[in-house]
Parts: C-alpha cells; structure tokens; sequence
C-alpha cells in the first residue's frame, strides 16, 4: 500500500524542513510506502530552494512548483493530479498539526472501514468567545449545506483513494473537501487531537479575512451542489454579496439611494462572475501552470 502526503505550501521556508523531516520520521516508523508532495504556491521567499535542497536527503520527496499564487483549493488540485499512492493524506504546511497523528486515522480508516478520516482539533483551550463563534457559523453552514460534519474545514484528511483526481474547483473549496464528500455518500469519521503554534512565518488569514473569504467559498459550494440555474441561485448571490459589503468600512453616505443601488448592482455583478466562474470549472480546464517539477519527473 503506497501513501501520498501531500501539502501545499506558500511563503513556508522555515517550515518545509522541519515539515518533511516529520513526515518521513512517522511514515517510516509504520513502514509503509511514502510520496511526500509539497506544492509550493508560487511563493516569493526561499521556500522553492530549500525543498529542492531537500530532494537530496529525502527521495520520497516531489516538489511541484506553480508559476503563480492561486490559492490553497488550486494546489490540492495539483498534489491530486500528480500523487501516484493508492491512499492520501493532506495537510498544511505549517505544522500546526501534527503529521505524527497519521497512524492513528490509518487505524480508525482500516478499523472501522472508513472511506476518509479527518483531525478535529480539540477546543477546550479555545476561549469561550472563539466557541460561541465556531458554533453560530457552523449552524449558519448546515442551514445553507445541510451537512453533518462536525469540522467540515479540516484540511488534515486521510482518503481511501484519490477521490479527487482529476476534479477541477475553484479557489476556496478546500473548506468544504468533507462536505462534497458527504454528498457523494462516502463513510467518514475523526480523530481528535491539539492544534500547535506554528513556529516560523506569519498566518495567512485574518479573522475579518476569513469571515469574508468564508461567505464566498460556502457561496461556491452551495452552488457546487445545487447546479442548475434558477432564481434561489440569485437571490443567495445577492444575499452573500450584500453581508459581504457590510464588512466594507465606510461611512454613513452608504445608506443613501445611490449608494444602495451601487451596492445592488455591485452584488449582481458579482453574482454573475461567480456563477461563470462556476461553470468554467464544471468545463474542466485546469487553474495551475506549473513552472517546474523537481526532482523531473519522467
């Protein structure tokens, strides 16, 4: 049985040596076959070169290099696209988990005959405000998704097989990988465990950045899930777009007429590109140019 990890990485050069060095400690301690995939997000630091460095300690090691930034959802789809192991794992960069909980979702996946297995991170050191506001917004998601999921974000995530091959989706999506996986009727479960600091670099996401992002990813799921055109399809649009401008500092002028009507055609507008954006997914192209794969692969 062979394993792909794989892990997109952005702007992670402290991170990359100490992630695959990890990675390659808990694999072979279990003793199974291991490609490690880290898709470097077209970062502007030094990430790139020190995974090609790398290369030479680690074999099991395939760097794949995009030619620009598109996006957490868009380099999963790569490291789907290229894995050659019958089972895979995916993960962030940023070791704030712990790739040494892998044998633990092996188990749960062989032991309980799981189709995937996903890390819930604990939340009893989480403060109580932080709380209540994981449980509104995963109440607002099951009203729009109806899924069951108890952490439909989690991006630490084992799979039977590589049920996303060859798919194609829009940036974002990777927040939703176990609720397109519940709609397609696949048998889950979760482990649970903690959720560390990260010691180098700086988060990508602010609160307010994930709150906005947030509305526009589960607006592209529900129209993942529900694709044929119709009016519900409008009226969500203009909804999320109009939550979405409320997070838009600006002052009172915005109540007038004119500017109402601007904040409409706004939310039409986006509607539309989103719904395009949408379909030109659903056509299949590919959202990755890659500029270079190392070692080169034959």
């Amino acid at each position: 049985m062979k394993y792909t990890v794989i892990a997109p990485a952005y702007n992670e050069e402290g991170n990359v040596e100490p992630l695959v060095r990890r990675i390659c400690e808990v694999m072979d301690k279990i003793g199974v076959e291991t490609e490690i995939l880290i898709v470097d997000d077209g970062s502007t630091d030094l990430t790139f070169a020190r995974l090609k460095q790398l290369t030479g300690e680690f074999p099991s090691l395939t760097v794949i290099s995009l030619e620009e930034n598109r996006g957490q959802t868009v380099a999963y789809q790569a490291g789907f696209d290229f894995a050659t192991g019958e089972r895979i794992v995916t993960m962030d960069a940023d070791l704030e988990k712990d790739p040494a909980f892998i044998p633990e979702m092996i188990e749960k996946l062989d032991g309980q005959q799981l189709d995937i297995v996903y890390f819930r991170k604990l939340y009893k050191d989480v403060p109580l405000i932080r709380k209540l506001a994981s449980r509104a917004a995963n109440i607002f998601r099951r009203a729009v998704t109806g899924d069951k999921a108890v952490d439909v974000g989690s991006t630490f995530i084992l799979y039977r097989w590589n049920i996303f091959k060859g798919r194609n989706f829009a940036s974002g999506f990777h927040r939703f990988f176990i609720g397109f996986m519940e709609t397609e009727g696949l048998s889950m479960g979760y482990i649970e465990g903690p959720v560390y600091k990260r010691a180098h670099g700086e988060t990508k996401y602010t609160t307010l950045g994930r709150l906005k992002q947030g509305l526009l990813d589960l607006f592209y799921f529900y129209l993942y899930k529900n694709r044929k055109i119709g009016l519900y399809k409008i009226i969500f649009a203009l909804s999320a777009f109009f939550i979405i401008s409320l997070f838009i500092p600006a002052g009172a002028q915005v109540r007038t007429a004119v500017n109402i009507f601007m904040l409409a055609a706004l939310a039409s507008l986006g509607a539309g590109i989103v719904h395009v954006s949408h379909l030109l997914v659903q056509s299949g192209r590919l959202p990755y140019k890659i500029r270079e794969i190392w070692p080169p692969r034959s």
